[in-house]
């Protein structure tokens, strides 16, 4: 079956990844994280090895044009024409962002009037959808929405008890949705079953606990926007509203200036001025006393979190841990699982330390609940989402 060829395009908080697909398959892949040094640019095709570099700065712009370039000196493509659907990842709060969309002028209105509610997200996804409109003005672009995921969650748990939010669509959305449904769809491979009841753990640059029975998601620590649940890289998580509020007083904040400083100068940021978690780690490893007090908060909020989804959804068979962070780092998966060994959660270390981001059981044969890591695969659920769309939606 000829499915087309689709670019997928996932800008995060910290990072920007693209995806090639031939008929369903991965055949390019192009991934630019933050370093220390600036920004490195990962490379791989097919199944080869990936290749990096460390390049200075990075632009949106250059990005895309370099990416498509890559995929035309690699034989991914030969012309632009060729590419028939472009997917992106859109984070927005909203019941008209809690779908998978196909871009035209009404949905860019509607992300441009959101963008002061998730400032770390929108911007960068307006400027790349008005960049590869232009490149690529005839393939069919596709909103991938990172909250759909969330739509089996009870109506009434989506609620908040405040007059009037309701009527204003402030409910919970969730986010993360993407990294959830991959990690799902993988349960086989751990030796979940279908119909477990697990958690899973999404630690990135943003930090998420989800619920899921049976696959679906019950539950969801993130909320309106991206920055509720526990603390992140930035994010100050849940936070008493009277406290909040007194704070903004006192900053002269309101607004979108308020939005964006309860998502860029809280989490680890706001605590030691540090956002990136591999440095709080670093520092950690460094006997840094004030690192080391907001490490463990950071944890022990984790592990509330998780405590509880497992009572929103009535139990608790395996606990699932995913996003890059807790992927690379066997000692903060065992800082988070600590806090749970009154469960019966036990961890086989020399497991535990020889695995990263690869599907494998870091439980000790003894342990009451199956752990697991599953290392989230975005881009193909976004390749999957976009295959929904058939490339005749297009207006001509």
């Amino acid at each position: 079956m000829d499915m087309g060829t689709t670019l997928i395009i996932n800008p995060g908080s910290s990072s920007k990844k693209y995806a090639f697909y031939k008929d369903g398959k991965q055949v390019l892949t192009v991934v630019y994280e933050k370093t220390t040094e600036g920004f490195a640019a990962c490379v791989r095709k097919n199944t080869e090895q990936q290749k990096c570099e460390n390049v200075p700065d990075i632009k949106y712009t250059e990005t895309t044009k370099s990416v498509i370039a890559s995929a035309k000196e690699l034989s991914i493509i030969s012309d632009e024409a060729e590419i028939d659907r472009v997917g992106i990842r859109v984070v927005a709060p909203g019941e008209y962002f809690f779908k998978h969309r196909i871009i035209d002028e009404d949905f860019i209105k509607q992300l441009r009037d959101a963008q002061t509610k998730a400032p770390l997200h929108i911007p960068a996804v307006l400027e790349e959808i008005g960049i590869f409109r232009d490149l690529l003005p005839h393939a069919l672009p596709v909103a991938v929405s990172d909250s759909a995921f969330h739509n089996t969650v009870s109506s009434w748990k989506r609620q908040y008890s405040l007059k009037g939010a309701e009527d204003l669509g402030v409910r919970k959305y969730g986010y993360h949705g993407l990294s959830i449904a991959s990690v799902s769809r993988h349960y086989a491979q751990v030796g979940v079953r279908d119909d477990a009841k697990a958690v899973v753990v999404h630690v990135g640059n943003g930090v998420s606990v989800v619920g899921l029975d049976k696959g679906e998601s019950q539950y969801t620590s993130m909320g309106y926007t991206p920055v509720s649940g526990m603390m992140m890289g930035s994010r100050a998580g849940d936070i008493d509203p009277g406290g909040l509020i007194a704070v903004l007083e006192e900053k002269g904040l309101s607004g979108s200036s308020a939005q964006e400083f309860i998502q860029t100068e809280g989490g680890f940021n706001g605590m030691i001025g540090v956002k990136d978690l591999r440095s709080v780690l670093h520092l950690v490893a460094n006997k840094d006393i004030e690192a080391i007090a907001a490490f463990n908060k950071f944890s022990l909020e984790v592990a509330e979190q998780i405590v509880k989804a497992a009572v929103a959804i009535g139990g608790l068979d395996a606990i699932l841990l995913t996003g890059t962070a807790v992927e690379r780092n066997p000692d903060l998966r065992l800082k988070i699982l600590d806090h749970l060994k009154w469960l019966g959660v036990s961890i086989d270390i020399d497991i535990n330390d020889s695995t990263h981001s690869t599907n494998r059981v870091i439980s000790a044969t003894d342990s009451k609940l199956l752990v697991a890591l599953v290392p989230t695969n975005e881009m193909e659920e976004m390749e999957i989402v976009c295959q929904t769309f058939p490339v005749s939606s297009i207006e001509n």
